[in-house]
């Protein structure tokens, strides 16, 4: 008699193939998801999981078994300490008999934040009917990167309307640049 004998393999499948965080502030810490997946007829077993750049991390679990068709989801951060162009790889180590080392391309860059300043700290004024005043309102960034704002004037009591002059919202500020907002305020009725 004949006998034959099956013997299951194990299969990764990653998917996405490659992750790109775009541009983040120096000092953000955002995650994407990546699904290490098994669609082999044996376990799976991931070894561990490494990157070649300190600002890109895995998040544990890395090192985890896969039953056959099941997934694990797995953590990715990119932590930049410093403005850089980031290119790297993630190796997803397994006993896969045809993808021993799986890479996964990571990419980012960061840049340094803005850093503003606004003086004076708060501005209060005191009106009588049908009169106005001006204050001037000066908004500065010695930061490293444009800061965008949106300037929005805010009625604190029930009683009068606040008009600001001009286009202030979605203010695009270039680093080492001031900008000074000039608004009226205005008390109406009796």
């Amino acid at each position: 008699p004949a006998s034959l004998t099956v013997i299951g393999a194990p299969n990764i499948a990653v998917n996405p193939a490659a992750l790109n965080f775009g541009t983040v502030f120096v000092g953000a810490t955002p995650t994407q998801t990546m699904t290490v997946s098994n669609p082999g007829t044996d376990a799976l077993v991931i070894s561990g999981i490494t990157s070649d750049h300190a600002f890109v991390t895995v998040l544990p679990p890395t090192s985890f078994t896969l039953a056959p068709l099941a997934a694990q989801n797995v953590t990715v951060r990119f932590s930049p300490t410093s403005p850089a162009t980031v290119n790297a790889t993630l190796a997803i180590l397994s006993n896969d008999p045809d993808s021993p080392s799986t890479p996964v391309a990571v990419a980012g860059v960061s840049v340094p934040a803005p850093s503003f300043s606004v003086t004076p700290g708060s501005i209060s004024e005191a009106l009588l009917t049908n009169t106005a005043s001006s204050r001037n309102l000066r908004v500065s960034n010695s930061g490293g990167s444009n800061y965008i704002f949106t300037a929005e004037a805010q009625v604190i009591t029930p009683r009068g309307t606040v008009v600001v002059q001009g286009d202030a919202d979605n203010v695009d500020l270039p680093k080492d640049a001031r900008a000074v907002v000039l608004g009226h305020l205005l008390r109406g009725g009796s």
